[in-house]
């Protein structure tokens, strides 16, 4: 496998100096690309300085409460809440215990069912691999801890309604409509779908699809 040791840009060099296009981005989180090294390293150097580790459980620190408040003024209004983890898969544990409370908050803890996407990835934790809709991921560890019923991505490559917009956000929507009433609309905890879904493509929705 290659053993890559540099990075320069969207580039990554290996112990053989060959270059590749990092064309995901790591695991899609490589946002800066590769060429910010002692930009970063500073920064962080600084903070391990200054403070190397606290908690957001029950206390807070200067740079969180910075980077709240300017994910807050970039979100919609009435996103006024952060809640911190170390990556996507321990973001969506949170979420389907946030959702799981609420519902039991509310007198319905019945509410225990999900419904999600094909072909989306969620991350390596049991809680989040339900949500995933990729079945060689998923196929060895079941069954899943949650039940999750998965409808269509919104790829129009290939589906019969893919060359009409209007149409294919029709059958996407009619599909999820069936998923409610077969989960039981009164079962059914959460819907969960990336804004841009990024396995098996970058898929966005045609207009409508949202509303």
């Amino acid at each position: 496998i290659p053993v890559f040791v540099k990075g320069e840009g969207c580039e990554l060099i290996d112990a053989h100096g060959r270059r590749f296009i990092d064309g995901l981005s790591g695991l899609y989180c490589a946002n800066l690309g590769h060429s910010y090294g002692a930009e970063i390293g500073a920064v962080a150097k600084a903070q391990m300085e200054e403070l190397a580790y606290t908690s957001t459980w029950y206390v807070a620190h200067p740079r969180a409460a910075e980077l709240a408040e300017r994910i807050a003024d970039l979100a919609p209004a009435g996103l006024e809440r952060v809640y911190f983890t170390t990556g996507g898969g321990e973001a969506n544990e949170s979420m389907w215990k946030m959702v799981r409370n609420w519902h039991q908050a509310n007198g319905q803890p019945q509410r225990t069912k999900a419904i999600a996407r094909k072909t989306a990835y969620h991350g390596t934790s049991l809680g989040a691999l339900s949500f995933t809709g990729i079945d060689f991921c998923r196929d060895p560890f079941l069954p899943m801890p949650i039940d999750v019923t998965h409808v269509s991505e919104t790829n129009a490559y290939r589906h019969p309604k893919g060359d009409d917009p209007v149409a294919f956000t029709q059958a996407l929507l009619e599909e999820m409509e069936q998923a409610i009433l077969d989960v039981g609309p009164d079962e059914g905890a959460l819907i969960i779908a990336a804004p841009v879904q990024n396995s098996g493509g970058c898929f966005t929705p045609h207009p409508g699809y949202w509303q």
